[in-house]
């Protein structure tokens, strides 16, 4: 069995921000299935670079690089964009209103606009809150409790739905 560790990659800021800049990234998106009908309830985006030499990469190998270099926030709006813009066509192609789970950084949670700023995105798509579940990774709320709690409560009174990911990056 290989270690994780060893198949990561090295990446530089400059490929981080030349692949943000030229849309070096696609967003997959993953059925979210009703278990009693089977019936397609939403989908899960989720994002890989496909970087020029090392081809499709995956999160865990530049999330925390993009992180350091605060390159988060920004890439954390493009996305979201695209995803909740695929949102209305996959509820077109469906005939009904589907949900779209996104994963949100720790970063995110530390800015006190993101609720807002979030909301009124969502509403130019003519889409409802309801309609987006905002995956958490917990460990990013553990560093930061206090802004994270307040920007979750805000994104709840906007009718966000919460939903908690990555335990395993919780400190032991």
């Amino acid at each position: 069995m290989t270690n994780r560790l060893q198949n990561q990659i090295s990446v530089s800021g400059d490929a981080l921000t030349t692949a943000m800049r030229e849309r070096r990234y696609e967003v997959h998106y993953q059925p979210i299935l009703e278990t009693e009908s089977g019936v397609v309830a939403g989908v899960e985006a989720l994002v890989r670079w496909v970087h020029p030499t090392q081809g499709i990469v995956m999160p865990d190998d530049f999330t925390h690089r993009m992180e350091w270099l605060s390159l988060t926030d920004e890439f954390t709006w493009i996305v979201a964009n695209e995803s909740l813009r695929d949102l209305v066509s996959f509820s077109e192609l469906y005939g009904r209103p589907l949900r779209l789970s996104l994963s949100v950084a720790a970063v995110n949670l530390g800015n006190l606009l993101f609720p807002d700023i979030l909301a009124g995105l969502v509403e130019a798509f003519n889409l409802t809150p309801e309609q987006v579940v905002l995956q958490v990774s917990e460990g990013g709320l553990i560093k930061n409790m206090t802004s994270s709690l307040d920007v979750l409560t805000r994104l709840r009174l906007k009718h966000f739905q919460i939903s908690m990911d990555d335990f395993r990056d919780v400190p032991p």
